[in-house]
């Protein structure tokens, strides 16, 4: 899912207003993914998640289950296209050693909708497979979108 696609349904975040992102968010129900291309989306394991925008590149996240805060992160990037775009991460996945190897980038848009609710947009890029150096398959993209109501 681009950005371009929820045009008009999100809230134009800045790095001016970026103290609108800071808020608590409701993650108890089975939140189902706007957009998928996958079935695999099981329910949360936290009840709510609090977000805090500490400044222009910088939000913590507090995880909460049961009203305990299970797990504290804090997340870098930058505002860009009217969301919090996370910095991009690479994951390395070893199939059978150093021989054959994949490579696969995903990152994150967080956003507020019209309703104050939390946007989520995933996006996993392409999988490259390599055989020791040399990249012998290319795999397609998976992304999603996810709302979460504010408490």
């Amino acid at each position: 899912m681009k950005t371009a696609q929820r045009k008009g349904l999100d809230q134009k975040l800045t790095s001016k207003n970026y103290t609108f992102l800071s808020g608590a968010f409701d993650c108890s129900h089975k939140n189902l993914p706007l957009i998928s291309t996958r079935e695999e989306h099981t329910k949360s394991p936290y009840d709510s998640v609090h977000l805090q925008a500490i400044s222009r590149k910088l939000i913590l996240i507090e995880k909460y289950a049961h009203g305990v805060c299970i797990d504290t992160i804090q997340i870098k990037g930058k505002f860009k296209n009217g969301y919090f775009k996370t910095k991009r991460n690479w994951e390395t996945h070893y199939t059978a050693g150093p021989l054959l190897w994949t490579l696969q980038d995903h990152f994150n848009y967080i956003g507020l909708t019209k309703d104050h609710n939390l946007i989520l947009l995933h996006m996993d890029g392409g999988t490259v497979g390599f055989f020791l150096f040399f990249p012998f398959m290319a795999g397609n993209n998976h992304q999603y979108a996810s709302e979460y109501p504010q408490i």
